[in-house]
């Protein structure tokens, strides 16, 4: 819900994406999913469509049942939180389904038109997957992209999220695989994070999944632009390495891992280019029948383009469930430990803190109509105790709860959800060397309560915030903010959508006081069911925040769908200050005539 403004917009935060592998179409897929929500605000969002597919949860893992047949060959699935102003994405999974044959499928949104203000620019947005696959699945490909332009900027971004060929052989009844384009490294050492690379990678895994090799050349640099695509352009920022995992005994779930990499890489924590090779091996098993896990990595890099340094990580969790196996409600509790030295540099991992050991304690209840969490962790840095060096002390805890009243007399309850989250973190300086830098010490404090509540005709959600910041240096730089929101969305008929929303908030910074306020509203109308429709959103910003840039705006569209999924669209926009166009900086008008597409195609021999 919530109006969208017209023509080319930009694309919103990426889901982390994890890889499912091979699956068969109807298959019940088990997914893992951070701060599920209660299944009645889990949207799923199949290849770009909104669809409703069987769902449930069992021990703390959310089932998904597929559809029965897929067309095309890479898929991907997201798990959406709905809200009412806009749905939050939580995970992304990606997966493949051969279909045994050649095909391929082709599907995505395409807007291209031109813009006219006090100057006049042409553009063209929008998002697209393409899937293949030969031979009975022996080659398959695929890529997934989007191109958005920011209004105020008009500042173009091209998102390629993932890309692949990759080829299938059997090798004495073994799987060889061989991937070129995007990589993910997933696995529990923490000489890897979750972002995706470009390289190649040759794989060798049986059947059983009883052992899996791989070896690897990557750019060691976060993929993110459509320079050095496949990643071996560019021997100043690139890593050859090796990994794998072996389940020596069978059924038992016992599995020990190994990696390592040796290479040039572009960024070291010295801000040059350099050398940069690292070792891991870990090893992860099941406990008391499965419902429980530990698993331990160790990791050991060498870094610099001079003297070089060393350091080693360690990485622990434990997790077990404490309710019954297969339960619908679930308790499960984990402990995280990781230390890691001063000297330790991944590449592949840079976002790990170095010089710092940190625990963190957290227990997961999930029901039906209750979910509840609660986080927390300490951290310490200095671990080599350097008289030299200040030392600083981190902690933090977090409470989520979510209740969703399950009433079906239709009464206020129906529909309705409730949700509470608390958060405190407080940095301490332990001990201040002389020449040290002075302390930061903090405390920060937030609590946030809302209700929403979601209708055949109707929804709405109002939710109050306050975050309070406590510096305890004595400098006197002491924050807080309250900010409360109300969304209103109204059904009039099956052609016609109302929404309302406000926004206010009240800052405190410094011994000044400042207030902001923020309304909007649309209106969208089916004008000739599926032919002719129109929609027309007004706001305004009022506020005295220094910072802040108060305005209006208002944005109108008339779409005609001439030909199926295919339409012609006028534009009208007018916007001031923060909301002005790129095309009109100084605040007025800019007009647009585009042409949109929505694209969907699949064959299959």
């Amino acid at each position: 819900m919530g109006f969208a403004m017209v023509g080319p917009v930009t694309v919103g935060p990426v889901a982390a994406e994890t890889r499912l592998g091979v699956v068969a179409a109807g298959q019940v897929v088990r997914l893992r999913v951070e701060d599920l929500p209660p299944l009645s605000r889990i949207l799923i969002r199949l290849d770009g469509d909104d669809v409703d597919l069987p769902l449930a949860v069992q021990d703390g893992y959310l089932l998904v049942s597929l559809p029965g047949s897929l067309p095309g060959v890479a898929h991907d699935l997201v798990v959406l939180h709905r809200k009412p102003d806009q749905d939050i994405a939580l995970q992304t999974f990606t997966f493949e389904t051969p279909v045994g044959k050649t095909a391929y499928a082709v599907s995505g949104t395409l807007e291209a038109g031109a813009l006219s203000g006090r100057t006049t620019d042409s553009y063209a947005s929008g998002n697209a997957r393409l899937s293949f696959e030969i031979d009975r699945g022996r080659v398959t490909g695929g890529v997934t992209l989007s191109r958005s332009i920011d209004r105020s900027t008009g500042v173009a971004a091209t998102d390629i999220t993932d890309y692949f060929l990759q080829r299938r052989m059997a090798l004495g009844g073994d799987d060889l695989t061989l991937r070129i384009g995007s990589q993910d490294f997933e696995d529990d050492l923490p000489l890897f994070d979750e972002a995706t690379r470009a390289g190649v990678l040759l794989r060798l895994s049986d059947a059983d999944q009883r052992y899996d090799a791989s070896g690897f050349a990557i750019r060691a640099s976060v993929w993110d632009d459509a320079r050095n695509a496949f990643g071996l352009s560019d021997s100043a920022d690139q890593v050859l390495g090796a990994r794998g995992s072996l389940m020596p005994l069978a059924g038992r779930g016992l599995k020990l891992s190994f990696a390592g990499f040796s290479g040039t890489v572009a960024n070291l924590p010295s801000g040059n280019a350099g050398a940069n090779e690292g070792w891991a091996g870990g090893v992860s098993l099941p406990f008391a029948q499965d419902r429980g896990s530990f698993t331990i990595g160790l990791a050991q890099t060498e870094w610099g383009n001079g003297t070089p340094q060393t350091g080693k990580a360690l990485t622990a969790e434990a997790s077990f469930l404490l309710t019954p196996s297969g339960d619908a409600q679930s308790l499960t509790l984990t402990a995280r430990h990781a230390r890691v030295d001063a000297g330790y540099f991944s590449a592949l991992n840079p976002d790990l803190i170095p010089d710092e050991t940190r625990s963190e304690v957290e227990a997961v209840w999930y029901a039906p109509q209750f979910q509840a969490s609660l986080t927390a962790a300490r951290a310490l840095n200095d671990l080599a105790a350097d008289p030299d060096l200040p030392t600083d002390r981190f902690r933090e805890a977090t409470l989520d709860l979510y209740y969703t009243p399950q009433d079906f007399t239709g009464g206020f309850w129906n529909g309705t959800s409730l949700n509470l989250t608390l958060h405190r973190e407080d940095l301490r300086r332990i001990e201040t060397p002389d020449g040290a830098p002075e302390p930061e010490d903090f405390r920060f404090d937030s609590l946030s309560f809302g209700i929403d509540r979601f209708r055949a005709e109707t929804s709405w959600a109002l939710r109050y915030s306050r975050e309070n910041l406590t510096d305890l240096t004595g400098a006197g730089a002491d924050a807080s903010a309250d900010r409360i929101e109300a969304l209103y969305a109204y059904t009039v008929t099956d052609d016609i959508t109302v929404n309302l929303a406000a926004r206010a908030a009240r800052i405190d910074k410094v011994g000044a006081r400042y207030g902001e306020r923020d309304v909007s509203a649309s209106l969208a109308k089916q004008l000739i069911p599926d032919q002719l429709s129109a929609e027309i959103g007004v706001g305004q910003l009022v506020s005295d925040v220094p910072e802040a840039k108060p305005g209006r705006y208002l944005a109108s569209e008339l779409a005609w769908e001439f030909l199926p999924d295919q339409e012609l669209v006028l534009s009208a926009d007018y916007g001031s200050c923060a909301r002005a166009h790129y095309l009109n900086k100084a605040g007025g008008w800019v007009f647009g005539l585009a042409y949109r597409r929505e694209v969907g195609l699949f064959q299959d021999n």
